[in-house]
C-alpha cells in the first residue's frame, strides 16, 4: 500500500506542477497543488455534514490566481490499478461495477461537493501515456477556448457513452477523453479563464 500510495504522491505533484505551468504559460510550477490528504481531510468532513473549501478532488488552488480553474472543475488523479482500464466501463455486465465507472462517480461526486459544475478525470496507467476524461458537455463548453488549427477542428481522442446501472437515475455518462499533452497543447488557459 505504502510504494502505490508513494506512486500516487509523485503523480500528484507531477500533475499540479504542470497544470501550473500550463496555466501561467510556463512561468510558474506553484500555481496548483495537493489537497490536503489528497481530498480526505474534505471527504471526514462531509460526514460529519462540514463543507471545505477548496479540498474536494485532488487538487488545489495555492495562489488565487488559480481559483477560476477551481471554480469550473474539480480534478480527480488516478494511477497505478494494474489491469484496469476505462474499457472495462464498456464491456462491463449490468452485474459488474469497474473500478473505472467508480473512478468516474468519485469525481462526480467531488464535483458537486466542491459545488462546481463539471470535473476532470486525470488517469495514468503504467508505461502508457497520461489520459484527462470529462462530461462531453465540458468539452462542448470549452470548445471555443481550443486553438484551432487552420487544417483541421479539435476534436477528443475518444468519446464514450457509459450506462450507470448504479445509480438512482439510470441515466449515461457521455465522456469525452484527450491525451494529457493534447489537451495542454491544444485549450487555451486564458480564455477558459475568462469563460469560467
Amino acid at each position: 500500500m505504502a510504494k502505490g500510495h508513494d506512486k500516487g504522491s509523485a503523480f500528484e505533484r507531477k500533475i499540479s506542477k504542470e497544470l501550473s505551468l500550463w496555466w501561467t504559460s510556463g512561468k510558474r510550477e506553484d500555481v496548483f497543488w495537493r489537497t490536503s490528504q489528497s481530498g480526505g481531510r474534505a471527504t471526514t468532513r462531509s460526514k460529519q455534514s462540514k463543507d471545505t473549501f477548496g479540498q474536494y478532488g485532488d487538487i488545489q488552488a495555492a495562489d488565487p490566481i488559480g481559483q477560476p480553474l477551481m471554480d469550473l472543475v474539480s480534478i480527480e488523479l488516478k494511477t497505478g490499478y494494474k489491469g484496469a482500464c476505462m474499457l472495462d466501463v464498456l464491456e462491463k455486465t449490468k452485474t459488474q461495477h469497474p473500478l473505472y465507472e467508480r473512478f468516474l462517480e468519485q469525481a462526480e461526486g467531488d464535483a458537486k461537493k466542491a459545488g462546481v459544475p463539471f470535473w476532470l478525470l486525470i488517469t495514468r496507467r503504467h508505461g502508457k501515456q497520461i489520459m484527462v476524461w470529462m462530461p462531453s458537455v465540458l468539452f462542448s463548453r470549452i470548445k471555443r477556448n481550443i486553438i484551432h488549427n487552420e487544417r483541421k477542428v479539435v476534436r477528443p481522442d475518444i468519446r464514450i457513452r457509459v450506462p450507470r446501472y448504479f445509480t438512482e437515475e439510470k441515466t449515461e455518462w457521455v465522456i469525452d477523453g484527450f491525451t494529457w499533452n493534447r489537451f495542454i497543447c491544444y485549450v487555451d488557459p486564458y480564455r477558459l479563464a475568462r469563460d469560467a
